[in-house]
């Protein structure tokens, strides 16, 4: 691509939709047009950061479209400090080996669920699940008696924080 065709439109049109990118960032797409044509003509100052923020990730180099998916996903929008951990609602009910994590609020759509473990004083990412369309739970098997399991659940900028839940033992055995 020449230089003078390098603008951020087209960096943004190379991974995805002006639309989809609007959205996520909660403005309409005349503004996020006014806001790109200031970029590209370096007036940024009157730009919201957050804006700025997906500007500066997306011309770094040539993004696809499932760095941006994941860039709103992961929060690198510079807003998830801002939501409290309480926007989220979730949850848990385990039995024997299975636990079904539910979020009514949250986008089936734009969800990630991340299952961890302690390991060390850390919580470390075991398995990611997304749930089915149209569908705000997650079912997942294979769980171990006894143990304490950790998980996040991400949709958009919005995150449940990280909650524990331990599998109780079956009661019926031994």
């Amino acid at each position: 691509m020449e230089e003078s065709e390098r603008t951020i439109q087209n960096a943004i049109k190379a991974a995805c939709s002006i639309s989809y990118v609007s959205e996520k960032l909660g403005i309409s797409r005349p503004t996020f047009y006014k806001y790109m044509e200031q970029y590209d003509a370096g007036d940024t100052e009157r730009i919201p950061q957050p804006v700025r923020d997906f500007f500066t990730f997306v011309s770094e180099r040539d993004r696809a479209e499932e760095d941006v998916i994941l860039y709103f996903i992961r929060g690198e929008d510079g807003r998830d400090g801002n939501v409290a951990p309480s926007d989220l609602e979730t949850k848990v009910v385990s039995e024997l080996g299975r636990a079904m994590i539910v979020f009514p609020r949250a986008d089936p759509e734009n969800t990630v669920v991340d299952l961890m473990m302690d390991f060390n004083g850390r919580k470390v990412p075991i398995a990611t699940y997304r749930p089915l369309p149209n569908v705000r739970f997650v079912t997942i098997d294979g769980l171990v008696s006894g143990q304490t399991f950790y998980y996040e659940v991400r949709s958009g900028n919005l995150s449940s924080g990280i909650r524990g839940f331990e599998i109780v033992p079956d009661r019926q055995s031994g």
